[in-house]
């Protein structure tokens, strides 16, 4: 993982030539060496893995799809075919011992990073769940993905935050949750209405002035329409971050004008988009501006490949 301040500031070029060379590293060191299905899929295809130097050559992959990742039938541990193993012993690191410490540094794979950690969960909104596996390594990357999320969203350490996102197996809601522990900001992990409840969601929302909600985009216009009914104000509501589902531009207006009527002290709607597979989510610093992808872990060229 590159540094954000640096990378986020990088001029395409330089992204290009950055991702080419960590493509390369990671398919001969990391895919090619240890990971079940693409090991299979190079052998099946007769592609040498040494052959894909640059992104585009990942063209030279058959497509990896949705259903190449689901549970088979009477083959239970079919989705451990898309976990990394861990290096052979011969490949580990070694702890340095005495004067080490000025010695050179060793490059092999840590075996700490494939470890595993959680498991989560695609929605399963279009397909069965499949179970994603997340070692140390992966968990890593969320809390980082969420530490540049909020940077895009421009969150601060000072935003008292409502995760009302739904408490679950899931991307999201700990993305969120990672992210506030990051900056060191107030939050209130709610869990989405099946957990605490849309009238204590209100109640903390007003209660604790919090100028921030993160929220699915229908929960987000049912909580508007009902702060009335509970007898709850808005009137510290800076912003709505959404996510969990697309939201278009058309529904983030309707909710910037929802937002202006309840009395909401700014009408700022901002959106955020996971993918599971992807094991993190972006933001999106303004409504239209577009997703702020990580380019030292997502390809933002015009492929998308399921590695």
């Amino acid at each position: 993982m590159q540094v954000w301040n640096k990378i986020s500031r990088m001029p395409a070029a330089a992204i290009k030539k950055m991702q080419d060379e960590m493509l390369q590293k990671f398919i001969t060191e990391e895919v090619a060496a240890r990971h079940p299905f693409y090991k299979e899929v190079f052998a099946e295809n007769g592609i040498n893995p040494s052959e894909i130097k640059t992104v585009e050559d990942l063209q030279k992959l058959p497509f990896t799809t949705k259903s190449d990742t689901l549970i088979r039938e009477n083959d239970i541990l079919y989705p451990k075919k898309f976990v990394l193993q861990p290096p052979a012993e011969d490949e580990k690191q070694e702890k340095k011992k005495g004067f080490s410490l000025f010695a050179k540094k060793e490059s092999g794979p840590d075996p700490e990073h494939y470890k595993f950690h959680t498991l989560y969960f695609t929605a399963g909104r279009t397909a069965k769940p499949v179970p994603l596996e997340y070692t140390h390594y992966d968990l890593d990357n969320l809390k980082e993905a969420g530490s540049r999320a909020f940077d895009v969203l421009e969150m601060t350490r000072d935003d008292t935050l409502i995760n009302a996102f739904t408490f679950a197996p899931n991307a999201y809601f700990w993305q969120m949750f990672y992210s506030t522990i990051g900056i060191g900001s107030s939050a209130l992990q709610t869990g989405g209405g099946k957990v605490l409840g849309l009238e204590k969601i209100l109640k903390a929302l007003d209660s604790m002035e919090a100028p921030a909600i993160a929220i699915a985009p229908g929960y987000a216009r049912f909580a508007l329409h009902t702060l009335k009914h509970f007898g709850f104000s808005a009137e510290n509501l800076e912003r709505i971050i959404l996510g969990i589902d697309y939201t278009p531009l058309t529904a983030v207006e309707a909710l910037q004008r929802l937002m202006q009527k309840v009395g909401a002290k700014e009408q700022k709607v901002q959106r955020t988009y996971f993918v599971s597979e992807a094991k993190s989510g972006w933001a999106e610093c303004a409504p239209g501006y577009g997703y702020h992808l990580n380019p030292d872990i997502d390809f933002t060229r015009n492929l998308v490949h399921g590695l």
